[in-house]
């Protein structure tokens, strides 16, 4: 692997979307939220040729204005409930065709505006120094740890997902360390996207802290994210912060 190839980063978007009308675009303290991803990767040195590719007019321009390449993905690929791993490797095929520099591939949501451009730098260095042929961005998760989901069966009772409590529930400090794909990062070698995956055997986990992991979905997200924003940025809510 010669760590000194060029990354082609894609920042996927749509124009529909469901939760929030005009997602992509929809004003996020002060700037649309696609521009927070783009000005971070535009940050980030290790990064090249930073592609928005969409389908809609209105993300291509609001991309343009912030500096982003654009790429239109046709809009057979944009329908709603489809997967975002096709639309990778068709971007990832058409625009490494003409150039054979791109050994890797970033994939960085529009919906993680709060990842930086170190978040960025560093998950692509463990990834070189742990050998490994990808990387992607967790935040641990023991909030909303397995032990302590429940279903609920034909007679109304609880039922575990996973064994571990039975009936006798267990401290958050005793849990076994999980975590959950953030979807803010995901950097892989280019044959692995080419053959359809966003991640190889031997990806290797960047763990976030937890008021950069959020991406969002609903409003409710936009709200903690946005309190998360004004925390870092703006020093807001520093009572709740003292260590």
């Amino acid at each position: 692997m010669n760590q000194h190839e060029k990354i082609l980063t894609i920042i996927p978007t749509r124009g529909g979307s469901e939760g929030i009308r005009n997602k992509n675009i929809f004003l996020f303290e002060g700037m649309p939220l696609v521009a927070h991803t783009i000005l971070e990767a535009l940050k980030c040195s290790i990064l090249s040729d930073i592609f928005v590719t969409t389908d809609s007019d209105e993300i291509e321009a609001v991309a343009k204005e912030y500096g982003a390449q654009i790429f239109r993905h046709p809009s057979e690929l944009s329908i709603q409930g489809k997967q975002t791993a096709p639309v990778i490797q068709y971007v990832a095929n058409e625009i490494s065709g003409s150039n054979p520099q791109f050994g890797f591939v970033a994939v960085l949501r529009a919906t993680s505006p709060l990842r930086n451009a170190t978040d960025i730098s560093n998950a692509y260095s463990l990834m070189i120094n742990k050998n490994g042929d990808s990387v992607v961005s967790l935040e641990q998760q023991n909030t909303m740890h397995p032990v302590r989901l429940k279903t609920i069966d034909g007679d109304g009772h609880v039922r575990d997902v996973q064994r571990g409590e039975e009936g006798k529930p267990i401290r958050r400090q005793d849990l076994p360390d999980v975590y959950r794909r953030t979807g803010a990062i995901y950097i892989a070698l280019l044959d692995i996207v080419l053959g359809g995956r966003m991640w190889g055997d031997k990806c290797v986990g960047y763990v976030m802290p937890q008021e950069r992991a959020i991406n969002i979905n609903t409003y409710w997200d936009l709200i903690t994210a946005a309190a998360y924003y004004r925390a870092i940025n703006g020093n807001e809510f520093g009572e709740y912060l003292q260590k």
